[in-house]
């Protein structure tokens, strides 16, 4: 009896606290998705964990300056036009053969030299815009958001490590999430914002299918992990979904 009296307690006390971090939310219009958005995360939160979640990549891999300053250069064209301006964006090429690019809460982007040595300008702008894209969608912080409320046990350390300690953990966190990769359907949407984004910024849409069909042709020879193959929709299906849109599209974003 006394054990199913602790398991009510549990669960009234994980319900209580999943209210709690849910209750002072209020839902807030977000541009990029043209939708009320419900996030619990502060902009200036979701800022501060995206920077020392940078510091963790930083630390682990070394940036290659001028690969990084070239980067840059593109980046903040596209970032201008996307549906965010205002974010402290970064751009960074990391030393690392396997090709990928990734981006963190709140601005900053990574892209990995192996990725980076193989695409021309136009290529480089949508695979930015596209990371550009999971930013000002808030992807990260909405992900850590859903993260947090399947791991409700743990709201009483989050509530009690203090506002340093609290932030390091969501950096920590939001890292091996967004490592993990994003829904399929949150990966096709950003394909489609990502060439509006480039689009905008004067390069060339049609350059994220060549980087596709680039994509599709390593995976042929090299193969996929179960993880890609759960997270991001098949490649050729992106490939003919995009090229649909684009032709729909006329350009006119």
């Amino acid at each position: 009896m006394r054990s199913n009296n602790n398991k009510q307690k549990y669960w009234l006390l994980v319900f209580l606290s999943s209210f709690a971090f849910i209750a002072g939310c209020a839902p807030t219009y977000n541009p990029a998705r043209g939708e009320q958005q419900w996030i619990v995360f502060s902009r200036e939160e979701e800022i501060a964990i995206g920077q020392l979640a940078a510091e963790e990549v930083r630390a682990e891999f070394e940036i290659c300056e001028e690969r990084s300053q070239y980067l840059t250069r593109i980046g903040r064209k596209v970032a201008f036009v996307s549906s965010n301006i205002a974010l402290p964006y970064s751009f960074q090429v990391i030393k690392e053969e396997e090709m990928n690019a990734f981006a963190l809460p709140g601005g900053p982007v990574f892209m990995t030299s192996g990725l980076f040595d193989e695409l021309d300008d136009d290529e480089l702008a949508v695979i930015l815009g596209h990371e550009i894209a999971h930013i000002t969608a808030r992807h990260g912080v909405e992900r850590l958001q859903t993260h947090q409320l399947r791991q409700a046990f743990l709201l009483g350390a989050m509530v009690s490590g203090g506002e340093v300690g609290r932030m390091a953990y969501f950096a920590a966190t939001a890292l091996s999430i967004i490592m993990m990769g994003y829904s399929q359907e949150e990966e096709l949407w950003t394909d489609r914002q990502g060439v509006k984004y480039a689009h905008r910024a004067g390069f060339d849409p049609w350059a994220k299918v060549r980087v596709l069909e680039m994509f599709r042709e390593e995976e042929r020879q090299k193969g996929l992990s179960r993880r890609w193959l759960s997270t991001h929709p098949p490649t050729a299906e992106r490939i003919k979904l995009l090229k649909e849109y684009l032709t729909a599209s006329k350009f006119d974003f």
